[in-house]
């Protein structure tokens, strides 16, 4: 859950993670069409020179595709993220009205029971005065004033407690409307979560498929394989999973599969030396 709630890097974050890892490749790319360029100036003719413009603006359209999937869905990333830390802050102003009420009811209860306790022993005192035999007619008239008295203060105290009860039956509404809206936020942050949860499942399938063409383009094109690349350049993709921007970018770019393969044929048919320079066009372009 943590991961929820903090701010996705930007993209310019995400591209210098990814900087030594495209500089190893390109390296060793590099040390490869090299050596295939010595052979190729003595035995291959130019005779494919015609289609390294189209696969060069093919190349440019895919890179401005990828760039823009990924910005939407960083952005998206954000927002979503950024709703989840509000409903957080909201369930947590909940929780703690709620603590409130549920003191504020403690208090008025234990308030309750004592003008409670005090009526009560005033009752008695009021009852047993009455019974008692009088001392004369200024006996009477003084108890009749105490009784008085007493009457007087004991609707007093009635109204005290039909204020308390009204008073305890506010603050139980209070407590059920918190309890339905910590109920809301708390199914609103399960929702958000689980779309991020499937989100992120999406994009590591993403990751592991876009992996696999990139070891066949690799093999079709006789470069060097995507492990070699990362043993050589000390460099591990799979330890920048945990980077929302990276899991975006591998679920935007498994749509290239049916790209690379329909421009592989192209590609295949190049000199070394233009497939050189359209590996360092694409290097500059990314």
């Amino acid at each position: 859950m943590v991961w929820l709630c903090q701010s996705p890097p930007p993209i310019t974050a995400f591209f210098v993670l990814v900087a030594p890892a495209i500089e190893a490749m390109k390296n060793a790319h590099r040390s490869e069409l090299e050596k295939e360029l010595d052979k190729a100036r003595k035995s291959n003719s130019n005779t494919e020179n015609a289609d390294i413009e189209e696969i060069c603006r093919q190349h440019e359209e895919e890179l401005c595709s990828f760039q823009r999937e990924i910005e939407v869905l960083s952005e998206q990333y954000s927002q979503k993220c950024l709703e989840n830390a509000h409903l957080a802050q909201a369930l947590e102003a909940e929780r703690q009205a709620l603590r409130q009420c549920q003191r504020e009811n403690q208090e008025l209860n234990a308030h309750n029971q004592e003008l409670n306790n005090r009526l009560a022993a005033e009752i008695t005192k009021m009852r047993s005065m009455a019974t008692e035999d009088g001392g004369g007619d200024t006996c009477n008239v003084t108890h009749g004033k105490e009784l008085y008295e007493l009457e007087v203060m004991l609707r007093v105290k009635e109204s005290e407690v039909q204020y308390l009860k009204q008073e305890i039956n506010s603050l139980k509404d209070e407590l059920q409307v918190a309890q339905r809206d910590k109920k809301y936020a708390t199914d609103k942050y399960k929702d958000i979560y689980t779309e991020l949860s499937i989100v992120k499942a999406k994009a590591e399938r993403d990751l592991g498929r876009l992996r696999e063409q990139l070891q066949l383009a690799h093999e079709a094109l006789g470069e060097p394989s995507l492990e070699e690349v990362e043993r050589a350049g000390g460099y591990d993709i799979m330890k920048s999973k945990s980077n929302p921007d990276i899991l975006k970018m591998a679920a935007a770019a498994a749509k290239r599969s049916e790209r690379t393969m329909r421009s592989k044929s192209l590609k295949e048919g190049l000199t070394a030396e233009q497939r050189l320079h359209l590996f360092d066009k694409d290097t500059k372009e990314f």
